[in-house]
């Protein structure tokens, strides 16, 4: 039996400390507030900007970098629940604790490795979900600045993952309940 198996919720919300939960709202609301600030912008350059066809950019390219967008989308959104839920398994915790004895790296617990494992998931959740939010605003801000936006609306469904993001950012705030049922998820599966 590994040193993992017996970790217990309870070990875990022992390990987790004010200062984790403060780092992670942090870094939660500074990724937040980051993609917030940049929607605000895209938004009041959108109510500003004549509706004049500029043709910087033909539809061919925002149609282009729209699929790919939807491609980036759809990948990051899997991989922002496979590759964290794949941090927390056992066997990983398993591989820090022995990579930092060779290492030579003090030893933590093993409750204290999942705290950090958390922390790592949650970051990586973020700017998986994070990362295709921005890329959509990039092609709303450039259908705006190219007049195509005022020929085919429909390029604004790029901003539907800047929503998407906010949405499950404002539900999902970091809390000692959410990360140990983190932990929980992981254990039943």
């Amino acid at each position: 039996m590994s040193e993992t198996t017996g970790v217990t919720a309870r070990d875990i919300d022992r390990a987790l400390t004010d200062k984790d939960l403060r780092g992670m709202r942090i870094m939660h609301f500074a990724l937040v507030g980051g993609l917030t600030m940049f929607l605000l912008v895209a938004v009041v350059l959108y109510l500003t900007t004549e509706n004049v066809v500029s043709k910087t950019l033909d539809g061919n390219e925002l149609l282009m970098m729209s699929g790919a967008h939807a491609f980036v989308a759809l990948t990051c959104f899997a991989l922002s629940f496979i590759l964290p839920a794949l941090m927390l398994k056992p066997s990983t915790i398993e591989k820090m604790m022995q990579q930092r004895a060779a290492n030579g790296v003090p030893a933590l617990e093993p409750a204290a490795l999942y705290v950090s494992a958390i922390r790592g998931a949650w970051v990586l959740r973020l700017t998986l979900q994070e990362g295709p939010a921005v890329f959509g605003l990039i092609i709303c801000v450039m259908a705006v600045n190219s007049g195509a936006m005022a020929e085919q609306p429909l390029y604004s469904l790029n901003g539907l993952t800047t929503m998407l993001f906010l949405a499950g950012a404002i539900m999902a705030i970091p809390s000692r309940e959410r990360a140990l049922n983190m932990f929980a998820a992981q254990r039943s599966r």
